[in-house]
């Protein structure tokens, strides 16, 4: 754990520098009308740090969920993202269904 600490500056640099380089294409989007992304803890923070870059960019709603289900937005038209850090639980999973 104090190595993940020790390192999070280097972390941040690595993830910048992904940012930076990312080449978004363009995505079909007939119909979506919001946007949530559904992290609890950890990944709930990650969620927020996307949110907060994508918002000003979008005319969409960007909505971050830190619970079990998600909130009812009109279902068919929302784009629902789980985000997970570890990749090892089963909360964002189950905010899906």
């Amino acid at each position: 754990m104090r190595s993940l600490i020790e390192d999070f500056p280097q972390q941040l640099q690595a993830a910048g520098k992904i940012a930076l380089d990312f080449q978004f294409k363009q995505a079909a989007t007939d119909g979506i009308q919001n946007i949530v992304i559904a992290g609890l803890g950890g990944s709930g923070i990650g969620a927020e740090l996307v949110q907060n870059y994508v918002q000003p960019r979008l005319a969409l709603p960007v909505v971050v969920c830190k619970a079990y289900h998600l909130p009812g937005l009109g279902r068919e038209n929302t784009l629902d993202i789980a985000c997970s850090y570890s990749m090892n639980n089963e909360d964002s999973l189950l905010s899906l269904q």
